[in-house]
């Protein structure tokens, strides 16, 4: 073999060696990008999940709360229904007796 095909035979392993270097370099970019996206959409994905379990958190308590609000609502009308009634009762009761009293002199 003589001193230049043995000069190009290295400079055209040199060069394929290069190439495949590149190729590799370029498919490890490949799977990095692709893993940042992935990551990136995982992180995005998990975050929306959190912000809905939040809103939807937010909501019920948000829910039970007026729930209790109606519900003492209710409660302080009956109560206020319960007075009324105990107080006419003792009116009446009271307005009874001074007439039975009036009556009696």
């Amino acid at each position: 073999m003589s001193v230049d095909s043995e000069s190009q035979m290295a400079k055209l392993l040199e060069e394929m060696a290069a190439k495949l270097h590149d190729e590799l370099r370029r498919e490890k970019d490949d799977r990095q990008n692709t893993e940042r996206v992935l990551m990136k959409l995982l992180d995005d994905s998990v975050e929306a999940i959190a912000l809905r379990a939040n809103d939807e958190t937010v909501a019920k308590l948000k829910k039970r709360r007026d729930e209790r609000d109606a519900a003492r609502g209710q409660r302080e009308k009956e109560t206020a229904e319960r007075t009324d009634y105990w107080q006419r009762k003792f009116k009446e009761e009271k307005e009874a007796a001074a007439a039975k009293k009036a009556l009696a002199d």
